[in-house]
């Protein structure tokens, strides 16, 4: 019975000691998890700011360039356009999004993982937002002056 208890203990202690160490491991995945999601973030919305950069100088030139006539008499058209372009750069925002995702999930579970599309998935639908129509914006009340709403 002794020689029995002293082979459990010796076996309870390598297991403490493993789960202690797969405990540390998490631990420190977790933080790296949360270092490259934060990264993942970053290089999005770096991404979405270059993108409306890009598009405000674009939408200056062209006011510019435009009478504030013409810009009065298409005014839903010049609106639906700026729509078009805005939500263009939140969805290549998305992307990169997903592709730094796509590289995290390739690192942890390898290359085309099955895990990647439930991922993926989950990822797509937390980001998605209501569809927002021009009309909804005249009808919110919501008074405009020259700068922009």
């Amino acid at each position: 019975m002794i020689e029995d208890s002293a082979t459990a203990t010796a076996d309870l202690t390598a297991e403490r000691d493993r789960l202690q160490d797969l405990k540390n491991r998490s631990q420190q995945w977790e933080q790296y998890l949360a270092r490259d999601l934060t990264l993942a973030r970053q290089a999005a919305l770096t991404h979405l700011d270059e993108e409306l950069d890009r598009i405000k100088q674009q939408w200056t030139t062209r006011v510019n360039k435009s009478s504030l006539e013409v810009m009065r008499r298409s005014a839903q058209s010049f609106t639906a356009d700026m729509q078009t372009d805005l939500l263009a750069a939140m969805e290549s925002a998305a992307q990169v999004f997903l592709e730094r995702i796509e590289a995290i999930v390739a690192e942890l579970f390898g290359p085309n993982s099955p895990q990647w599309s439930e991922i993926r998935e989950r990822v797509w639908a937390a980001m998605q937002t209501g569809t927002i129509n021009a009309g909804e914006v005249a009808r919110s009340g919501r008074a405009c002056s020259t700068r922009v709403c």
